[in-house]
């Protein structure tokens, strides 16, 4: 009976040491696998450092209206003298309209005498618009020889960015001499805006075949329909003398009638 109970605990224990050594190699076996995701291991790692960006000042807006070319031409007669002008200005403002901009023409003879004045006002610019104007001063005491143009512009208001600046456009110009003397300009006006504008002023500054100003010359057009097409007619009497190659024609709009518009 004792050698039995002796066989039996043998038996236990080699099973208890052959479970213990199964366990053993589970357990290595579980620690080899896991080496590779040991989150004490040290990684590489790369740093990157970035410096924050230094703003872009954006630059001042240039609140000036300058004159871009001008130009004149003497019409002697035996009746009336007069001098033919035209110029064109532009704001150069690109985020600013300006208003009430005032212009003094004056021409000078040879000798530096004042032979005529003229003044003329635009009451409104875009941002960054050219606008022309033409007309005649009557130079009875005198021929011209120089023209002198003062600008004064200090009205100049931020203009919103979500507004369009398309202006008045044309196209289609031509050029007619007439039976009695001078010349008509003619052309169509297309308008982007989504009402009627009335009282628009039209000039033409006339060029000759160099693309110089020769003179120019200004009617009214009593209205042009929202977003249409309407012809006009600048007609030049006091012009008789100059031949001019093309017409480069402007339109402008006052304030009032701008503030219809929105």
């Amino acid at each position: 009976r004792f050698l039995l109970v002796a066989l039996c605990l043998g038996l236990l224990t080699l099973t208890a040491c052959s479970d213990s050594s199964d366990k053993v190699e589970d357990i290595s076996q579980e620690v080899d696998t896991s080496e590779d995701e040991d989150p004490t291991r040290t990684a590489a790692v790369t740093t990157v450092r970035t410096r924050a960006a230094t703003p872009v000042p954006t630059p001042a807006d240039v609140k000036e209206v300058i004159l871009e070319a001008s130009g004149f031409t003497y019409l002697p007669s035996q009746y009336s003298t007069s001098t033919t002008y035209g110029f064109i200005l532009k704001n150069q403002a690109l985020r600013h309209s300006a208003t009430d901009v005032s212009v003094q023409i004056a021409f000078y003879d040879a000798a530096g005498a004042v032979v005529s004045t003229e003044s003329q006002a635009v009451a409104f610019m875009f941002p960054g618009e050219r606008i022309g104007i033409g007309g005649s001063s009557y130079t009875d005491s005198g021929q011209p020889v120089e023209m002198r143009i003062q600008i004064r512009a200090t009205d100049f208001t931020e203009w919103d960015a979500t507004r369009s600046t398309a202006t008045l456009a044309f196209s289609n110009i031509s050029m007619t001499p007439q039976q009695y003397g001078g010349f008509k300009t003619t052309g169509e006006v297309t308008s982007p805006f989504t009402k009627d504008v009335e009282s628009v002023r039209l000039d033409a500054v006339f060029k000759d075949g160099n693309g110089a100003i020769i003179g120019g010359e200004f009617t009214y057009q009593d209205f042009i329909p929202a977003g249409a097409v309407a012809a006009f007619e600048i007609t030049s009497l006091s012009s008789t003398g100059i031949s001019p190659a093309s017409a480069e024609v402007f339109g402008q709009l006052g304030y009032l009638t701008l503030s219809s518009l929105d």
